[in-house]
């Protein structure tokens, strides 16, 4: 049961990546819809407090948990700070394929590792930094190269999700567990509440009355317009929604489930960005949908290379990898005092990219 929980989240993890692009390729002006689809996964999220509602009124689980008001206000300050790593990866999917996008999230791996032993020291900390970086270094090239018509617009987006990156690792070192007692989906969603509120009051507003060259930096009302009035907008829309909030459901069985002695986070961790690019390259050849993931000579190889590279490098990291013959002590992130009581960072499973989930093995719940 747990494998085939497994599936659906990956499953579902890769059509929302993939539904987000196919919208940027629908719109006349991707740049001009940024913010909205940011919104779409903050959205997402908070339709996991309904979800989590109904399921605790038809399955007669024992009470909810009321929220009270201190686990509210906890909660704003990640979703901030989530609002803009969110808005800056949308910003970098723009320019790039949405497999090499979910590649270079695993940038958070190494960035972590480098704040970590510029603030400890502990040297630990940057064990297996070197074949990360190589791994990185292989997809950004792979990206620069892709396309000689769109070569122009690959730094961008590398820059922007550069950014996202260390706004995320930033986030994992601050916000070690925002969530605290509070059930998963609930703790994210309420985080959700939190961004669809930054967004409506503040985001949206300023974006309105920033000007271009073409008029403001993004009328989200304007977008919205467009999308309902378009059946293959909408469908997409609705895809990411949706897809979004299962990724979510199914990622929290799994990362809560006793039933096992094998940890299915490992293969999340490792798993979503091979299936996005897998799906991605199906449906672009059988379908007319608009996803960049066609297999480009040689430069299609360079990614795959890359993807081989990441994937191992998560494998000797990951603390519930299977063991490879590197030696003892090869865990990347783990912490060497043996009753150290913070979760070792590689735990969170920052291969999720934008989409968040909860790993209760490690903390009450983190944002990704």
């Amino acid at each position: 049961m747990v494998s085939v929980k497994t599936a659906a989240a990956l499953l579902l993890g890769a059509v929302a990546t993939l539904a987000l692009k196919a919208t940027f390729g629908l719109v006349s002006t991707p740049h001009g819809c940024v913010l909205f689809q940011t919104s779409l996964v903050f959205l997402a999220m908070a339709l996991l407090l309904p979800v989590h509602y109904f399921a605790a009124w038809a399955l007669h689980w024992k009470p909810a948990k009321r929220v009270n008001r201190a686990e509210l206000l906890r909660l704003w300050r990640p979703a901030a700070v989530d609002v803009l790593a969110t808005a800056l990866a949308m910003g970098g999917l723009v320019h790039l394929s949405p497999s090499t996008h979910k590649l270079l999230q695993y940038s958070v791996m190494p960035i972590v590792a480098v704040i970590r032993w510029a603030l400890t020291k502990n040297s630990a900390a940057t064990r297996g930094l070197v074949l990360y970086l190589v791994a990185i270094v292989v997809v950004v090239v792979s990206a620069l190269y892709r396309d000689p018509a769109t070569a122009d617009e690959a730094p961008l987006g590398l820059l922007l999700l550069g950014a996202s990156c260390v706004v995320q690792s930033v986030l994992f070192l601050v916000d070690a567990d925002t969530t605290g007692r509070l059930p998963p989906l609930v703790g994210i969603g309420i985080q959700g509440l939190w961004g669809c509120f930054f967004l409506t009051a503040i985001v949206f507003p300023a974006a309105y009355i920033i000007p271009t060259g073409s008029g403001p930096l993004e009328n989200v009302v304007g977008v919205a317009q467009v999308v309902a009035g378009d059946p293959q907008l909408l469908a997409s829309v609705l895809t990411t929604v949706v897809a979004t909030t299962g990724f979510h459901v199914c990622a929290v069985q799994v990362l809560r489930d006793e039933s096992t002695d094998y940890d299915y986070g490992y293969v999340l961790a490792i798993g979503l960005a091979p299936v996005v690019w897998a799906v991605g390259i199906i449906i672009d050849y059988v379908t007319a949908v608009p996803l960049d993931e066609e297999w480009v000579s040689w430069s299609s190889g360079l990614q795959l290379l890359g993807m081989a590279l990441l994937v191992y490098a998560t494998t000797v990291v990951h603390a519930d990898a299977p063991e490879l013959p590197v030696g003892v002590g090869h865990r990347v992130f783990t912490f060497s005092a043996p009753d150290a009581t913070e979760p070792a960072l590689v735990q969170r499973l920052v291969a999720y990219g934008s989409f968040k989930a909860s790993d209760h093995k490690t903390r009450g719940a983190f944002v990704i």
